[in-house]
């Protein structure tokens, strides 16, 4: 029987989470992935059910931050760079859904920085 292969939209659509959820967790190798270029990836439905039968829906850094551990400005750098790569990609591609998923990530990579670099102007600031 042939293996059903699923987008990382379709993933996060049956796991209710955002796209970028599922991209972390393919970066960081927790949930295999078949690389189809620089950017489009699919996952095999028989890879899916194993992750999600080991628990492995709460990977390591995709729960939300603790207030007392939030991501450093090298840590929100980066993120602001992997959104900006995406959204370059998904852009070039012509794919709308991972675009509007590509930039709402970055919108949120881009708050995080800014208000990290405007708690850090702001405490240099201080006499």
């Amino acid at each position: 029987m042939a293996e059903t292969y699923l987008t990382v939209a379709e993933v996060a659509e049956l796991l209710r989470l955002n796209p970028q959820t599922v991209r972390n967790w393919i970066d960081k190798a927790a949930l295999p992935a078949v690389r189809l270029g620089a950017r489009r990836v699919r996952i095999k439905q028989s890879d899916l059910d194993r992750f999600i039968e080991a628990g492995e829906t709460a990977a390591p850094g995709t729960e939300p931050e603790p207030a007392d551990e939030a991501p450093n400005e090298p840590e929100l750098r980066e993120r602001l760079g992997a959104a900006l790569d995406a959204t370059r990609s998904a852009l070039a591609d012509g794919d709308d859904p991972e675009l509007v998923a590509a930039l709402n990530e970055m919108a949120k990579a881009a708050s995080g920085l800014g208000q990290a670099l405007t708690g850090a102007a702001r405490r240099r600031a201080r006499p």
